[in-house]
């Protein structure tokens, strides 16, 4: 089994929550059209403003305060990591039920590609992979620019084994923020769940040699005003086909030919 782990910002924390409820709402969409069926979705939210309801996407309602002030998405990378370090966390723990071999974090404004899930299946004793090449997409463009060593670019990029994760058996999948840090520590918590860029190495380091994924697996949806990093991107070389658009689940409205 397959559990993909995701989380969405604070409400505060954003232009328009609606906005950011419609992006996880294609995400989502690009998901579930998995060429394989054993897997899982779990989304962790401040706010059950839910918009999908489908038998294998569970979300979890918490009650962490923002984590900063600001009233944009751009918050710096300490509030983000530890905001979403903390909501992995509460998805880890819950995603035990399911009885997870693998685990895959995707941030909610991502599109991953269709055979993922059919991929993880076939080799169930992987230690994981990591997604080398992707793409970036910015909205409303009607071409990809693909992206080497896309890990360090896009937090969709790394599927890991669920035992490389341990989590305290202290702990529910409700428990308080302030439990979660004190329990796992700030710096497991901001680099092992809420950063990307060294996942590689610190699943090497943990004896977890992580492989790279043999397509490209995700496209980084850039341009669309709710971005943490706030890189609009740019118009790419790769056109985009109907087959292109059927394997990551591209919604026709994020082109900019509308094809």
């Amino acid at each position: 089994m397959l559990v993909f782990i995701t989380s969405i910002r604070h409400p505060r924390n954003c232009f328009s929550f609606k906005h950011v409820l419609t992006l996880l709402n294609h995400t989502l969409d690009s998901v579930l059209a998995q060429s394989a069926a054993e897997f899982k979705i779990i989304v962790v939210c401040n706010e059950k403003s839910i918009p999908v309801k489908h038998p294998d996407v569970e979300f979890l309602e918490v009650n962490f305060l923002p984590p900063s002030d600001l009233e944009h998405p751009k918050t710096g990378m300490n509030a983000i990591q530890i905001d979403r370090g903390c909501k992995y966390a509460c998805g880890l723990i819950y995603a035990k039920r399911f009885d997870p071999v693998h685990v895959m974090f995707f941030d909610a404004d991502d599109l991953l590609h269709r055979n993922i899930a059919a991929t993880v299946l076939a080799e169930p004793d992987s230690d994981g992979w990591y997604i080398d090449q992707g793409y970036s997409f910015k909205m409303g463009a009607s071409h990809m620019t693909l992206l080497d060593n896309f890990h360090t670019h896009c937090g969709t990029s790394h599927i890991v084994r669920y035992n490389s994760l341990p989590m305290p058996l202290s702990l529910d999948w409700d428990a308080d923020q302030k439990e979660f840090i004190a329990e796992l520590g700030e710096s497991y918590i901001k680099s092992r769940l809420g950063s990307h860029r060294f996942t590689v190495n610190t699943q090497s380091k943990a004896g977890f040699k992580l492989s790279p994924l043999p397509f490209p697996g995700a496209i980084w949806v850039l341009g669309h005003g709710e971005n943490h990093s706030g890189r609009s991107g740019q118009d790419g070389m790769i056109e985009i086909s109907s087959d292109f658009r059927q394997q990551y689940g591209i919604p026709r409205k994020y082109l900019g030919t509308n094809k």
